[in-house]
Formats: C-alpha cells, structure tokens, sequence
C-alpha cells in the first residue's frame, strides 16, 4: 500500500515569500501553510480561491515571482522575513 506524503506547513515556502512580497502578517502566512498541509495542497501553492490552490507552476513564464522563488528554493536567497503587527 501506497503511504500518502503529508506536507509540513514549513514546506510550503512559495506562500511565504508570495506573503512576504505582499507585505502579509507572520499570523496569516502560518495560517495559510497550515491550511495548505491540512488540504494536501502541491508545494508550489501560493493562495487558496473558492477550494483550488494557485500556484507558482499557473503564473505565466515571464512572472518576477518564478526568479524570487527559485533563488529561494537554491539557496542563493534568504528567506525572507514577513510583517509582524
């Protein structure tokens, strides 16, 4: 049988910086990667609408989020620190 991988909310990296970039609070970006692990959303999620998650692979090629993200994803860029209130 087949052993489902659950996703920790910490993995979910792209809503992190997606959040950070949109000036989010620490509070909501948790809340966020703790829904996209609760769902079994793919690790590229960015946001949830109406029950689909948006994700990095639906932006189009061109978009300055993809550069950001794999920096990220390779180490060349910090993670970056989201807004507290």
């Amino acid at each position: 049988m087949a052993t489902k991988f659950t996703a920790r909310p910490a993995q979910y990296v792209a809503i992190r910086l997606w959040g950070a970039q949109l000036g989010s609070y620490e509070y909501y970006v948790a809340a966020e990667q703790d829904k996209a692990a609760r769902m079994g959303a793919p690790l590229d999620a960015l946001y949830e609408r109406n029950g689909e998650w948006v994700c990095v692979s639906d932006l189009k090629p061109d978009h300055h989020f993809h550069k950001a993200y794999q920096d990220v994803l390779a180490g060349r860029r910090p993670m970056p620190h989201v807004a507290h209130p």
